[in-house]
């Protein structure tokens, strides 16, 4: 099971496809390209995630909530 997840350095537009991982509690994204997290307001359970030095617009709470 997969619970923690460092997709640092990448050069990562988007994170299509992460929903997949519903086991995930904690994600690292630094340094990427990324600019929403909307595919993270998916998953149950998920806990943190570090987006420093990214493009990131805007944030979801879990369920999907604008802030």
């Amino acid at each position: 099971m997969v619970v923690k997840v460092d997709l640092s350095h990448n050069k990562l537009t988007s994170l299509a496809g992460f929903s997949h991982f519903q086991c995930a509690r904690e994600l690292t994204l630094d340094d990427n390209q990324i600019a929403n997290l909307e595919e993270l307001s998916c998953l149950e359970g998920f806990v943190t995630a570090v987006c420093d030095d990214n493009g990131i617009l805007y944030f979801f709470h879990l369920g999907g909530k604008k802030t």
